[in-house]
C-alpha cells in the first residue's frame, strides 16, 4: 500500500499528512432506481474503480430517497484518494481508468455528475483534546 506524505517544518509532530483526493457526487439515470443505481454501484463500478493503481482508500456514501419517497440531490458519493496528483493522473490514464470511467454512463448521468480534486491535509493526532 501506498504510504501518504508527512508534512515536515512546522505542521511535523502534529498527526498532519497529506494526498489527493477525488470527490464525485452523482445522481443517477433517470431510467433506473436508487435500487438498480446502487446496485450497479456497488456490485459493478467499486470493483472496478478498486483496480485503479494507486489507489489508497476509497469510499462510498449512500443517498437513498427519504422515508416519504423524495428522491435527494445525489445519490451517492464516492472519495478516492492517491498519493499525488501524479498518481491520480497515471491511474486515470491507464486501462482500469478507462475501464471505470466507460462504466460511467451504464448507471448514472454524467451530465449530473459532480467532481471536485484537490489536495487533502488530514489531521490525526491530538484532535478532540
Amino acid at each position: 500500500m501506498t504510504q501518504r506524505q508527512t508534512i515536515t517544518g512546522e505542521a511535523a509532530g502534529s498527526g498532519l499528512t497529506e494526498s489527493f483526493k477525488s470527490v464525485a457526487l452523482v445522481k443517477r439515470r433517470e431510467d433506473m432506481t436508487h435500487e438498480q443505481y446502487r446496485e450497479h454501484q456497488l456490485g459493478t463500478h467499486a470493483p472496478l474503480s478498486h483496480k485503479l493503481p494507486g489507489l489508497i482508500t476509497y469510499e462510498y456514501f449512500d443517498f437513498p430517497p427519504s422515508a416519504e419517497g423524495e428522491d435527494q440531490p445525489y445519490d451517492g458519493m464516492a472519495v478516492l484518494e492517491w498519493e499525488s496528483l501524479a498518481a491520480f493522473q497515471e491511474a486515470l490514464a491507464s486501462e482500469q481508468g478507462a475501464a471505470a470511467l466507460a462504466d460511467l454512463p451504464n448507471f448514472l448521468d454524467p451530465e449530473m455528475m459532480l467532481t471536485l480534486t484537490g489536495p487533502t491535509m488530514l489531521w490525526r493526532d491530538g484532535l478532540g483534546s
